[in-house]
């Protein structure tokens, strides 16, 4: 059994075996084994979307915010977000952007590239992105 704590790359177990000095051996070549692993790494990503209400009203607008946090171990840069646009509300303006823990993003997002997907540059163990997307209320309610 062996711990490993290497977030990428390989990790390579080596055992070895060694005779008394009495005994002979005619094959040193397999008194060595070793195993060859890759390390993949693991990233907690946790990500919420709210508008801080539970109505929304026909005719007016709403921010939502869309939080995306790492807590880690391995950074997860390169992580995709996507925002597909919903019925009922018209999302057509770029999306502002701000980050924390060594995080970064665009200050402003496209509204078409988060809908499609937005690549996040940087997303360390420990950083947080924060999305703020305004939309009109398209929907005429009941």
């Amino acid at each position: 059994t062996a711990s490993v704590t290497a977030l990428n790359g390989t990790v390579t177990n080596t055992v070895n075996l060694q005779l008394p000095v009495t005994l002979t051996d005619n094959n040193l070549t397999n008194n060595s084994a070793s195993d060859v692993d890759a390390v993949k790494g693991a990233a907690n990503i946790s990500l919420t979307k709210t508008n801080g209400t539970n109505t929304l009203v026909a005719g007016s607008t709403t921010a939502y915010t869309i939080t995306v946090a790492n807590a880690g171990p391995s950074n997860a840069s390169g992580a995709v977000i996507s925002d597909p646009p919903a019925q009922g509300l018209s999302c057509i303006t770029a999306a502002s952007c701000t980050a924390s823990g060594s995080a970064s993003c665009a200050a402003s997002i496209p509204i078409g590239t988060l809908q499609s997907g937005y690549t996040i540059p940087a997303l360390p163990s420990g950083g947080q992105i924060n999305i703020v997307v305004t939309c009109g209320v398209s929907a005429t309610g009941r």
